[in-house]
């Protein structure tokens, strides 16, 4: 588990892959998801009388073996992201599992955003993210101007 960050383009989504791509290999299973297109799966369950509800949603995403839950910083923030957020970290620390986050910046900053909508839940998903994912910092250009 590990919370990568760094600048765009440096190579934390390749990265995070690549791990997934070994979990796979080894495991059989294993998820990749943008943020924002988590939070966009789980508002699609809102409503409609589907075959999967919200609670499908976060237990797929809850009990898989690991997780990369990419680009944390580019989910547009409000309470009900932080709750749904809080939900997915505390449900896999709880579980014990495998969670690799990628961001364009550090966990404090990522945690002073959400201070900004939160406080409450700030605190909690601060220490879940400590207990959970260690920072590991990356640099680089970015791949992507090549």
């Amino acid at each position: 588990s590990w919370y990568g960050w760094g600048p765009w383009g440096c190579g934390k989504t390749h990265l995070a892959a690549a791990h997934l791509r070994e979990s796979l290999i080894q495991t059989g299973s294993g998820l990749f998801v943008e943020a924002p297109m988590f939070f966009l799966e789980l508002t699609s369950t809102f409503g409609h009388n589907g075959s999967e509800t919200a609670k499908d949603v976060f237990e797929r995403y809850i009990k898989t073996p690991l997780l990369v839950f990419d680009d944390l910083d580019k989910v547009k923030l409000s309470e009900w992201v932080c709750r749904g957020l809080f939900l997915i970290l505390n449900g896999r620390w709880s579980a014990r599992r495998l969670t690799i986050i990628t961001a364009n910046v550090e966990r404090k900053k990522m945690i002073e955003r959400i201070k900004a909508v939160d406080w409450e839940l700030a605190g909690a998903i601060d220490s879940r993210l400590k207990a959970l994912c260690p920072e590991v910092p990356l640099s680089g250009r970015d791949r992507r101007d090549e």
